[in-house]
């Protein structure tokens, strides 16, 4: 990151299945450790938030409507 971001900005679809969540799980651990360079197994994504954090990068999490009907699988149902 080497001090190239000050601020993020990540929108989910309403209608998608992350708005659900309440706090941040794996999928945005993962998502703010790839904006840090690390690898999806890396022992440190849960403090990945605080890291950006510590690192001056404002998040800015957003739910919007994307307008996209979101169809399950069949399989999925």
């Amino acid at each position: 990151m080497a001090g190239e971001l000050d601020e993020v900005l990540i929108e989910f679809d309403r209608n998608g299945s992350l708005p659900r969540r309440t706090t941040p799980r794996a999928q945005t651990w993962v998502l703010f450790g790839g904006l840090l360079g690390w690898d999806a197994d890396d022992d440190r994504l849960p403090g990945s938030v605080r890291a950006l954090q510590d690192a001056g990068v404002r998040i800015l999490i957003n739910t919007v409507d994307a307008g996209d009907p979101h169809r399950t699988p069949i399989g999925l149902r």
